[in-house]
């Protein structure tokens, strides 16, 4: 399974003008759900190749971008998965 990121950044920035101006955060907590579930299908399947990187900086600035409208600190979550990461990759 091979992610198309130039596509998928485009559909994140479109969801990001529509949310940003709608704060539609039950759209947004549905997509961020649905990229968290791919991040972990990669991880599950390949391990940790340099896509899951690029999926989960798309993940973080999602979330990080729509922090105001979701409500939630979403900081411990992005240490523990950094951690996760250096750890599995080291």
């Amino acid at each position: 399974m091979k992610v198309d990121f130039d596509e998928l950044d485009k559909k994140v920035l479109e969801l990001s003008f529509i949310n940003k101006h709608q704060r539609n955060t039950a759209e947004l907590n549905n997509t961020i759900e649905q990229l968290q579930l791919l991040r972990d299908n990669y991880f599950n399947e390949y391990g940790l190749p340099e896509e899951i990187y690029k999926l989960q900086e798309i993940i973080l600035n999602l979330k990080m971008f729509y922090k105001e409208a979701i409500g939630e600190d979403y900081i411990e979550e992005y240490k523990s998965l950094e951690q996760l990461m250096y750890n599995t990759k080291y």
